[in-house]
């Protein structure tokens, strides 16, 4: 007999002591990767006690902001994402904050960049008495006052990323003068980033995000706030909890219409059992709409779901046509009340060892109305060949024929071309590239990079 797999009577093992002879292997296995996991975050403690302390470090960034204000021109803003980009009514866009990890540190940003379209032109501010670094959280333009940017929310990192603090600021800056002035307004949203605003009417509308501070796990957030612009007042939407609502998520596309707002997408760690969590991409849409708000009772309280003088209502919107595939993170911007565009965006496919994420650069096209997806086409276009090209004075005195030609964008709901104020000249187009709506269904574009 063979001793060594015998047992001490002599016979062979079954297949249930093969089984728990597997099992205690699996045990000590996983002992070995706890003792294994307790010596990093040890390490990463360390690392944290050996590191100046966040709060101080963002006091001494507000010391220095208050020393400075330059305005230079630059080829481009350096390396970063999460900024913020919103345009103006000039032919402007306004980027602010971001982060950049270049291999050793976490670097966070508080300037502000302004590129002129028509010139292609980088100009950058560094100003005084403004938010203090920081990157994740949400800006929008406020055509009034010679054009305003309002921003709310947002995080700071460390330099080696240990610790985090969240932003719950509500500013304004002042493009006519570039002023910045914080708006001191109570019951606001809690710190957070992640989270998405929109302008709709005269209220900004703020929803989800998350918060995290390195030593718990992420909360995720689905409340719904309001910010009245003529007030200056905060307002948050209160839904029982036999309403429905989406669920709480970071990273969605929200987007308004001429009567309501649509959410789409989204990201967030599901808790699983002990410490573990799983990460979950939402594919859902939701509609957020509103009516005047009744009358209170007799206690004087208001109606539920009330908020800056409306009742606000949440509905699940199934879309129809071509829909992007799962993904959160895309860019969204609405062009018109009833038709916006989103691009790019990332699904993370998690395992218990590896997270694999795969990246976008396709384009869709929504129609706010009819709650329809259409997927966009971009086409390059050869700037060398349409310079030597002979210019054609009869074509040149037809504004309707040109505008036609140079038309890049068509509403396939049928609400036409962006309207042009200059009938001598074509509208601007993209010097990169021009959409055309696809009718036909396509495959998504493959990935443009790796995580």
């Amino acid at each position: 007999l063979n001793k060594s797999k015998s047992s001490p009577m002599g016979k062979r093992e079954n297949a249930s002591e093969r089984r728990q002879r597997r099992e205690k292997r699996a045990e000590a296995k996983k002992i070995k990767e706890k003792k294994e996991h307790q010596k990093e975050k040890m390490k990463d403690m360390a690392a944290e006690e050996e590191e100046e302390d966040i709060d101080k470090i963002l006091q001494e960034l507000e010391l220095a902001s208050a020393r400075r204000a330059t305005k230079v021109e630059v080829a481009r803003p350096s390396p970063r994402s999460h900024g913020s980009l919103v345009a103006t009514l000039n032919d402007e866009l306004v980027l602010f904050g971001g982060e950049n990890f270049d291999g050793r540190r976490t670097l966070v940003y508080d300037d502000v960049f302004i590129y002129n379209i028509k010139k292609a032109e980088w100009k950058k501010y560094t100003l005084d008495k403004g938010p203090g670094p920081r990157c994740a959280h949400q800006a929008v333009y406020v055509p009034r006052n010679g054009g305003e940017m309002w921003v709310f929310g947002g995080e700071f990192s460390s330099p080696n990323g240990n610790q985090f603090h969240h932003f719950n600021e509500l500013w304004v800056l002042r493009l006519e003068k570039m002023e910045w002035e914080k708006i001191d307004a109570k019951g606001g949203p809690s710190p957070r980033s992640g989270h998405r605003m929109v302008l709709w009417k005269r209220l900004l509308v703020v929803f989800g995000g998350f918060h995290d501070n390195a030593r718990k796990a992420p909360r995720y957030y689905n409340d719904l706030h309001v910010f009245d612009l003529d007030a200056y007042a905060w307002h948050r939407v209160e839904f029982p909890a036999i309403f429905i609502t989406p669920e709480s998520r970071s990273a969605c596309q929200l987007l308004a219409g001429a009567e309501s707002i649509v959410l789409s997408g989204g990201y967030a760690k599901i808790a699983l059992k002990g410490d573990n969590f799983r990460g979950k991409v939402f594919t859902d849409m939701w509609r957020l709409t509103t009516a005047p708000e009744g009358p209170a009772d007799k206690f004087g309280r208001k109606p539920p779901c009330s908020g800056a003088g409306l009742q606000w209502t949440w509905t699940r919107v199934k879309p129809s046509g071509i829909a992007p595939s799962e993904r959160c993170g895309c860019t969204a911007v609405s062009r018109s009340p009833a038709q916006a565009f989103m691009f790019g965006g990332v699904c993370d496919r998690e395992t218990d060892e590896s997270i694999n994420g795969e990246f976008f650069n396709d384009a869709y096209q929504f129609n706010l109305e009819q709650d329809r997806f259409y997927p966009l086409e971009v086409r390059g276009r050869d700037e060398t060949a349409e310079k030597d090209k002979p210019r054609d004075k009869e074509k040149r005195a037809e504004p309707a024929r040109r505008r036609k030609k140079y038309q890049t964008l068509e509403d396939p709901s049928g609400a036409g071309p962006a309207e042009s104020s200059d009938d001598d000249e074509p509208p601007p187009r993209p010097a990169a590239a021009a959409a055309a709506v696809v009718p036909a269904p396509s495959v998504p574009a493959p990935a443009a990079a790796a995580a």
